[in-house]
């Protein structure tokens, strides 16, 4: 879920566009080495979803490795899930 979902929103007011765009995107990773070195790294916990995203989703990636994601409902993220990886396969 996006944090706009979880009821968070930017601290400053009037809402910036940008802001608003940034809490509204799921924030999500192009590798799963990616995701499990930030699992890892931030204690996101055990597990890491692998997503099979349609391409017709909105996205954004910056370059880096990382693509936020937007428009999504909790049950489409949930229906993208193709795998479970534990974070443990990586240490």
């Amino acid at each position: 879920m996006s944090y706009w979902d979880l009821g968070k929103r930017p601290k400053n007011r009037p809402f910036r566009k940008a802001d608003v765009m940034t809490y509204q995107a799921v924030s999500t990773l192009e590798s799963l080495d990616k995701a499990i070195d930030k699992a890892i790294a931030a204690d996101l916990g055990s597990y890491v979803a692998e997503l099979e995203v349609p391409d017709e989703v909105e996205r954004k990636a910056n370059g880096k490795g990382h693509v936020d994601l937007y428009g999504t409902t909790p049950g489409q993220l949930l229906g993208y899930v193709v795998q479970l990886h534990s974070v443990g396969e990586k240490r």
